[in-house]
């Protein structure tokens, strides 16, 4: 994985290895949905995805089977489209891009 995005040997103790969409939200471990995180973001994606798996178990417990699915789906475009955008929405609460 490293070497597909082009990080020497002695870089990679600066990068944690992440799934693009997590497991915990129907992402899987193959190689399109694992990509090199920098450390200093990880943690942050971490709070992220924590928040997200909580959002979901509560629709699972609250919500239609259609209504989890359409809030699984839209969960994992926003994560695997826009990380910091999700971020900035679903743990800090901004809507907007401004």
């Amino acid at each position: 994985m490293f070497s597909a995005y082009n990080i020497p040997s002695a870089a990679r103790y600066f990068y944690d290895c992440d799934h693009d969409v997590p497991v915990a939200l129907g992402g899987s471990t193959v190689a399109k949905n694992v990509w090199p995180q920098p450390l200093a973001e990880a943690e942050k994606k971490d709070h992220l995805e924590v928040e997200m798996q909580r959002l979901a178990c509560l629709a699972f417990r609250t919500l239609t089977p259609a209504d989890v699915a359409a809030v699984l789906s839209q969960e994992q475009r926003e994560i695997a489209d826009d990380w910091p955008a999700a971020y900035r929405r679903y743990v800090l609460g901004i809507t907007s891009s401004r």
